[in-house]
């Protein structure tokens, strides 16, 4: 009783004035699962230790203290082992040790205690020897596989985790909402990394969107597409994929049996608002306010306005100062960090830098979010000195940057000249911050060095970068060529660009005008 209201002092006081002799596996495991409700994980793995010397543990506990371990490994930073993959290294330690004294007590046999080292292995990047639990198990539910494929979903093995759910699928399993979710996460994180294709003006990830379909395909056979959760994951995969339609398809579908859904809201919104379509999702800004179960202490709805204020379609000033006027009568912006980033983005996309700085000092407690959006707005506006002198301040008050943040530093560098500086931005962005360049900072870069004429490193670069080209790369390239007169060059970037982007012939034209 003591554990569930979080008052954890008086629950190890009752525990502690029990006589020794009346300490059983009932009562430890009791407190264990307290310390573990209240994230007190770390002395729910003391109190496991403690237990194990006097009494023997029983399912429930070994259940209890693997659980203490994946939470641990959540919070655990981890370390990089064998190419990406992140290991939790303190968190698997113990909970090898703990699975090892549930073998040795005979509880590896056990569904539900296997189970929780299937997700303990999981979670701490250890997917081989999660794979070797469940395999090793005489009985499987559906627990079992959805721990091992929201693993591999964790870890960014999509791929692995897609396989995983047809293999689900065709055994006649169906994994129930978590595997649909996991499954439908892994397909936007693919299409996060897809280069995409134009079809009618929009970018679509064909590839993710072929595996989206199907997922869906299968909810429906399964009568699964009707729940709420899961119609408002598919809203945001069909988005992240480029299809609006097939959103908007789910959202129509649902909405007459779910108008209260805030959720379901929120993801057509944010779809419309990702996809450059700012005035459909004003429309349904405007069309939720008038329901009557809308409230406006909500911020969810109130982040997707803001980012089709901010939108080029509809740049208003007007329509962004209304929601933050609201926003400000209830109070959100002090308690939802999401809110006030997108407030202080949406102005600096409308080239309000003021305004921006002004959110953003407005607000107590700034996170990674905040402080990336005002840097960002600072880059889009072509002020590099702000942005080097915002980024350097975010790094002194110990906020890691995150990736937005190092693109926008180094697309600073290039708008200001500065190619020895960005470059030796890019090298070290990892020692001093734990980021990986991906394409979007070399592709800054290749702007960087075309812009300064030092074209032949530009080519080099994206010949020899540890990400593959697309056709950003080889656009921005052949438009560096361009301005430059390079025909050799640009004959190079024309041809590799071609293959990704038919439409480049008019930069190509561009140098012999």
């Amino acid at each position: 009783m003591y554990s569930k209201c979080g008052s954890m002092v008086e629950a190890r006081r009752v525990f502690d004035g029990l006589q020794r002799n009346t300490h059983d596996a009932v009562s430890w495991t009791a407190l264990m699962f307290g310390y573990v409700e209240n994230k007190q994980e770390l002395q729910a793995l003391e109190l496991f230790a403690s237990m194990a010397k006097v009494c023997r543990p029983n399912a429930r506990a070994f259940v209890v203290a693997l659980k203490a371990c994946t939470r641990v490994a959540a919070n655990e930073g981890g370390k990089v082992v064998a190419g990406d993959t992140i290991v939790k290294v303190r968190a698997l330690e113990n909970g090898m040790e703990i699975h090892s004294r549930a073998a040795t007590d005979g509880f590896d046999k056990n569904t539900i205690v296997s189970n929780a080292v299937v997700e303990m292995y999981a979670q701490c990047g250890s997917l081989v020897d999660a794979r070797a639990v469940l395999d090793r198990m005489v009985e499987h539910d559906e627990a079992s596989w959805n721990a091992l494929l929201l693993g591999y979903s964790q870890s960014g093995e999509q791929e692995l985790a897609l396989e995983l759910f047809e293999l689900l699928s065709s055994s006649g399993r169906s994994g129930g909402r978590p595997a649909y979710a996991a499954a439908l996460k892994c397909c936007a994180e693919l299409a996060a990394k897809e280069d995409g294709r134009t079809v009618d003006g929009k970018l679509v990830k064909l590839g993710s969107l072929e595996k989206v379909m199907r997922i869906h395909s299968q909810a429906v056979e399964i009568e699964l597409d009707s729940d709420r959760f899961l119609a408002s994951a598919l809203v945001d995969t069909y988005a992240k994929c480029g299809s609006v339609l097939d959103a908007r398809r789910v959202f129509d579908s649902m909405v007459l049996e779910s108008q209260d859904d805030l959720v379901l809201w929120t993801s057509i919104m944010l779809a419309h608002a990702d996809n450059g379509e700012g005035r459909v999702t004003l429309e349904l800004f405007s069309r939720i306010k008038s329901q009557p179960w809308w409230s406006p202490r909500d911020p969810q709805t109130m982040v997707a306005a803001l980012k089709a204020s901010g939108s080029s379609e509809v740049a208003s000033l007007e329509s962004a100062r209304r929601i933050h006027a609201e926003a400000c009568r209830h109070g959100l912006i002090e308690r939802d960090e999401a809110l006030a980033s997108c407030l202080v983005d949406a102005y600096g996309r409308l080239g309000r830098s003021g305004d921006s700085q002004q959110v953003f000092d407005s607000i107590p407690v700034k996170g990674p979010l905040t402080w990336t959006a005002l840097v960002a707005g600072y880059s889009r506006v072509g002020d590099p000195e702000l942005v080097f002198r915002w980024f350097r301040k975010m790094v002194d008050e110990k906020i890691i940057p995150d990736a937005i943040a190092c693109v926008c530093v180094l697309a600073a560098c290039s708008h200001a000249g500065l190619v020895d500086r960005g470059l030796e931005f890019l090298r070290e962005m990892e020692a001093m911050f734990g980021i990986k360049p991906d394409i979007r900072h070399y592709s800054c870069v290749i702007d960087m060095l075309g812009r300064a004429n030092r074209l032949e490193e530009a080519l080099a670069m994206a010949e020899t970068m540890p990400v593959d080209p697309n056709a950003v790369t080889w656009t921005t390239l052949l438009g560096a060529c361009a301005k430059w007169k390079n025909a050799t060059l640009g004959k190079i970037a024309f041809e590799r660009s071609r293959q990704m982007h038919p439409s480049n012939f008019q930069l190509m034209a561009n140098i012999y005008a």
